[in-house]
């Protein structure tokens, strides 16, 4: 059985090794103390505060996390469907692009190791 990933527990060791406050964490987040509690207990996130959280803490949560060790496991079909309306909607397009990509470039590489 696939064992979970605790995404709160990760976050919360690699903000520890920051050596910040928790309100300072919170302000950079953009949320209250008690919130970043909550996510250190959350075992989910949203992906737009996960990606906020990656910028602070200097840590790709998605690639060295969940890419790392869940993609090669079982793999994934999915669709995406964006809609441009603003400008930070074509810079949050741009980075899934990148993340995309570097999805691809991971399993291309897993699968020349097979």
């Amino acid at each position: 059985m696939e064992e979970e990933i605790h995404i709160g527990k990760i976050i919360k060791q690699k903000f520890e090794e920051m050596q910040i406050s928790i309100t300072d964490f919170a302000k950079k987040i953009n949320c209250t103390s008690q919130n970043v509690y909550h996510i250190f207990d959350s075992i989910s996130i949203d992906i737009n505060r996960l990606e906020q959280i990656s910028k602070v803490l200097n840590f790709d949560f998605i690639k060295e996390i969940y890419l790392k060790q869940h993609i090669f496991l079982h793999p994934i079909v999915f669709t995406i469907k964006i809609e441009i309306t603003d400008i930070q909607s074509i810079e949050k397009h741009k980075l899934l692009i990148d993340k995309l990509k570097e999805i691809e470039f991971l399993l291309n590489e897993e699968k020349k190791c097979k």
